[in-house]
């Protein structure tokens, strides 16, 4: 491990033992779990908490990470690709992939990327992920003789372009298909429906989750989304610019919550359901960055960008509540810290 790696390695193990609450992990013990999507935010999160717990409670895992390349993800965790971490990497485009690792007990779904950058540029590339990938992994989860439960990571999307999920994970709004930007929520929506027809024809112990807006280690500043935008400008001293009024209204869930959630969703949830994850907190883009200009201690001025045209202001905020009430959960960062640890991981 690098000097320059083990601050950032030591916080992320201290976010996992605060949010490792007691869990009867006996279900995992001597488990193989395979991970798509291995080498992006969720698919890192996962697997650190799995190292993490393994080690801890000496589980015997090993963890299978799917991807089409690890380049960006062996830079971000060097330790958990240094050999001495239960981790194997499958190099495969889920687009193309027939079989998955025969002793497979455990399955998270997460080769997508929901990068609006991604979808704009490669439409074709980014919608076949989701769907003809999904298929795939549906099918060859058909042939895994010992698998106990399979998670597809959906998207918050699914509801609609003002996601406020305000009935739970029944609030569904219409939006126009002929709408390049509606892509993506077209092709989760087919992916949930393909998951609802392999589940009933084969009875896949299977679930949906339906991510909302994460924040953390392992999210590139340069993603397309405003926290990421604040924080890359408040650590390097710039001034934070807000696209817009900032009336859009935004959640966020801490990287290390949502890994805890995932996993009891995979080891406790309901076959069948749809699982929302996120905050039910939401903040407009102005507050947020306001809170951010102050955790960064840093004079910054706060610059609007020219006004967009005038509309109604975006809501992409969840109801967590079914999970909440179904398996205990609750949140070990609230907005600040989550804000905070961030900032001191990216500084």
């Amino acid at each position: 491990m690098s000097a320059t790696n083990a601050p950032k390695q030591a916080l992320v193990a201290e976010d996992l033992a605060r949010v490792a609450t007691p869990l009867d992990l006996a279900r995992l013990q001597g488990s193989s779990v395979v991970i798509t999507g291995g080498s992006g935010f969720m698919g890192l999160w996962m697997t650190e908490l799995l190292v993490y717990l393994s080690k801890a409670h000496k589980l015997d895992l090993r963890l299978h990470l799917v991807a089409r390349d690890f380049a960006s993800a062996k830079v971000q965790a060097p330790h958990l690709f240094d050999g001495k971490a239960p981790v194997s990497l499958i190099h495969e485009d889920v687009r193309t992939l027939h079989d998955l690792p025969q002793d497979a007990d455990w399955l998270i779904h997460a080769a997508a990327s929901p990068d609006a950058r991604v979808h704009n540029s490669q439409p074709i590339d980014a919608s076949q992920t989701i769907t003809q990938g999904t298929l795939n992994v549906l099918l060859a989860a058909t042939r895994l003789p010992k698998l106990k439960g399979l998670l597809n990571v959906s998207s918050g999307y699914v509801y609609g372009y003002h996601s406020q999920g305000e009935d739970g994970e029944r609030a569904f709004e219409g939006f126009d298909p002929s709408v390049f930007a509606s892509s993506y929520m077209e092709a989760k929506r087919y992916a949930e429906s393909l998951c609802t027809i392999i589940r009933n024809q084969h009875r896949l112990p299977l679930m949906n989750v339906r991510p909302f807006s994460f924040v953390g280690p392992y999210q590139s500043l340069d993603a397309p989304w405003a926290v990421n935008n604040f924080i890359h400008d408040a650590v390097k001293g710039q001034p934070i610019r807000i696209q817009g009024d900032g009336s859009a209204v935004r959640s966020y869930m801490y990287g290390a919550d949502m890994a805890w959630w995932l996993l009891n969703m995979l080891l406790r949830g309901q076959a069948g359901a749809n699982y929302n994850l996120g905050s039910a907190d939401g903040v407009t883009l102005k507050e947020l960055a306001e809170r951010i200009r102050v955790l960064a201690n840093a004079k910054l001025e706060l610059r609007h960008a020219s006004a967009l045209p005038k509309a109604k202001a975006s809501v992409f905020v969840p109801s967590p509540g079914q999970l909440k009430s179904e398996l205990g959960l609750s949140f070990k960062f609230d907005l600040d810290q989550a804000l905070a640890r961030t900032i001191q991981w990216y500084s």
